[in-house]
């Protein structure tokens, strides 16, 4: 057998005159990462079945190289497991000095199939040292440290093929926060990213045959006969050093598209929010508007003078979306503004609460305008969502009360609806819009009456849009204003002044570093701190520790932060550390592990440097009852410190000794020389 091989100075890629990968190597490490796996598997539906597949053409592909760096191979039908399938593929790679770069082109001939995806480019038997963890991007960042064990876990019992693989996987843009992901092995790793500026949805594919590991990417062109697609921005990038490698680089393709704005000074100066219900779906009624001054009291009291105040309107949360009625059993808006003035005049602001996509289905929105606007599954069926919140009784949790269709990011008539939304609370006086769901991921959409492709596969880039352009409306009328949204998607995050996330990060698994370090210009929330039983200590200070702002959440958003005496009392030291050192902990860039050194890995530390250059590193730790570590930042003068909890110290030189009892917390400060 024949064997073409690209090859530089960094590293080197074989294939075979079937077109396959036979390895691929760093030579500067001496590894070889995979290889003799399908490099890519196209997914076809003819007749009834939906799913069938070719991953080898009906000839050996015509191969071209150049000069050791380029490799060309067209492969001009597939050999399908149904037979025959009419189609053109060509891929092409080059070798630059330090990643690989993929491109492919897909054109489908075959009147009688419809080609619904492709995997490419896939990277079989992965070869990872023992001590290698896999970063995804799921949900603002996880980490996995067993990798085959975390896709064993994730069998599918019988809905799916597992007697082939078991698949463990995530989405892009809409439920990762980043189109790559790392196998991460310490010192060295594995970069393989998606660099697509359609931000279509990308499926991040993780399969396990037998013990054998294979990694790739996925696409959903959905072509028919006579269509074609094509795509780049595919890399393999083997790296030497942490994590932080493949994260820059990830970046530094980011800013060719990334543009965050100017944040209002509220945002700037926020600590965090108390979330608050002030009705629920199911009519029960925690706060009146005459009640909001007590919000502002309790959390003053814990260093918190925002409010994200959900279900302030008649239908309560989660019911009558997208028809926002100010209670007029309570005054109505002019109640609701006047509310809003007095929460301002106590020194508070208010951040008001929609839905970015939910439509309730009893509503005479839905009964107009909402059906038209809904997004169509494959059968031209609404796609709906249901959520089961319930207080003492068990019907309402078990069967639920509501149900929702969500409207399509494609129609121009829902964003000019939630502008209107977006003037509803301004005229209420609001300090700030937040758009519930508007960075999570809609469905795919059938209707060919919304003026997109069916089925429309980018819903994220017509959110992105969307988030563009509500801000710009927002900001015509008032700069002053703030607009957020839920959920940490890239794409969508660079054009909100702040994000909800989805998680806290505080749990084994999650790793918030990914965004917090990627894109340090968001002001990010932690999530899921809940009342005075999870550990509020060790969550409170992870949270301080990334830089986050606090999302209070007490009993489910049922009550104020005086309902957890705990919980606010250790919040009150947090966030008065967050105003004195405002500049690094909530202004200042997050840099993460870099720029200093530790000698005990049992303290947790981290770094920020300020807008003047100033750098600051924060360390705690919550494991023992006391810890000593020696601080060393190379360029930097040690000026002072400030901290809460028990932590001493001694300064040497050009060394900082830290002690740290349980939760203690301390914030180093050093100037530049």
């Amino acid at each position: 057998m024949s064997e073409y091989t690209l090859a530089n100075a960094a590293l080197e890629i074989r294939f075979g005159d079937d077109g396959q990968v036979l390895s691929f190597k760093d030579k500067r490490q001496d590894w070889t990462y995979g290889g003799g796996g399908d490099l890519w598997r196209v997914i076809y539906a003819r007749g009834l079945c939906k799913e069938n597949y070719a991953r080898r053409g009906c000839d050996r592909p015509l191969i071209s190289v150049i000069d050791n760096r380029e490799i060309s191979l067209v492969y001009n039908a597939l050999a399908g497991d149904d037979g025959p399938l009419a189609a053109k593929l060509i891929i092409h790679a080059i070798l630059h000095d330090d990643h690989v770069a993929w491109h492919i082109s897909l054109e489908n001939n075959d009147p009688g199939a419809v080609i619904r995806e492709y995997h490419f480019p896939l990277l079989g038997d992965c070869r990872l040292p023992e001590n290698a963890r896999l970063i995804r991007t799921a949900a603002g960042g996880q980490v996995t440290g067993n990798i085959k064990a975390s896709i064993r876990a994730c069998h599918s019992q019988y809905m799916a093929s597992d007697e082939r693989f078991i698949q463990m996987d995530n989405l892009y843009p809409g439920r990762s926060a980043s189109n790559c992901y790392i196998f991460d092995c310490g010192d060295r790793g594995l970069y393989i990213g998606s660099h697509d500026v359609s931000f279509q949805n990308t499926l991040h594919l993780f399969r396990l045959s037998g013990d054998v590991l294979e990694a790739g990417i996925v696409k959903y062109p959905f072509i028919s006969a006579g269509e074609k697609v094509a795509c780049d921005g595919f890399v393999w990038k083997p790296y030497n050093g942490t994590w932080h490698v493949g994260a820059d680089f990830y970046r530094a393709w980011a800013d060719s598209w990334f543009k965050p704005q100017p944040r209002p000074e509220h945002v700037d100066a926020m600590r965090g929010w108390q979330r608050i219900i002030m009705r629920h779906q199911y009519g029960e009624t925690f706060y009146r508007y005459d009640e909001m001054e007590t919000i502002l009291k309790d959390g003053l009291a814990a260093g918190i003078d925002t409010l994200l105040m959900f279900g302030w309107h008649t239908a309560g949360h989660d019911a009558g979306y997208p028809e926002y009625e100010a209670d007029p059993a309570q005054g109505g808006q002019d109640a609701m503004r006047e509310q809003v003035r007095r929460f301002q005049a106590g020194g508070g602001k208010v951040l008001f609460y929609f839905n970015g996509q939910l439509i309730d289905m009893d509503t005479a929105y839905y009964r107009g305008p909402g059906r038209r606007l809904s997004v169509k599954n494959e059968n031209g069926v609404e796609h709906q969502e249901w959520y089961k919140f319930g207080s003492i009784g068990t019907a309402l949790r078990t069967f639920g009360n509501k149900s929702f269709v969500t409207a399509c990011p494609y129609c121009e008539e829902w964003l000019e609806h939630l502008k209107s939304l977006a003037d509803l609370a301004m005229d209420m006086g609001a300090d700030g819009v937040f758009f519930d769901q508007l960075g999570y991921i809609s469905q795919p959409c059938y209707d060919p009456n919304h003026g997109h492709r069916v089925p429309m596969m980018d819903p994220m880039a017509a959110k992105m849009r969307m988030v563009k352009a509500l801000r710009e409306h927002i900001k015509s009328r008032n700069p002053k204003v703030s607009l957020g949204i839920e959920w940490f998607s890239d794409v969508t995050t660079q054009h909100v002044d702040y994000i909800h996330n989805i998680t806290g990060g505080a749990n084994p698994g999650w790793f918030q570093e990914w965004s917090r370090y990627v894109f340090p210009e968001i002001v990010l929330s932690d999530r899921e701190i809940r009342d005075d039983y999870c550990g509020v200590e060790r969550r409170v200070n992870h949270a301080l520790l990334l830089g986050m702002v606090s999302d209070v959440e007490i009993f489910r958003c049922r009550k104020t932060v005086a309902a957890a005496p705990k919980y606010a009392a250790w919040l009150k030291e947090a966030n008065g550390l967050r105003e004195r050192c405002g500049d690094f902990l909530l202004r200042g860039r997050y840099r993460d592990t870099l720029g200093f050194t530790l000698d005990n890995a049992g303290i947790q530390a981290r770094s920020f440097i300020a807008r003047d250059g100033r750098m600051a590193v924060v360390a705690t730790q919550s494991e023992i009852d006391e810890a000593d570590g020696v601080i060393t930042v190379p360029g930097f003068s040690y000026e002072s410190c400030d901290g809460y909890g028990d932590y001493g110290v001694i300064a040497t030189g050009d060394q900082v000794k830290v002690t740290l009892k349980r939760y203690g917390f301390v914030l180093l400060m050093y100037r530049k020389g």
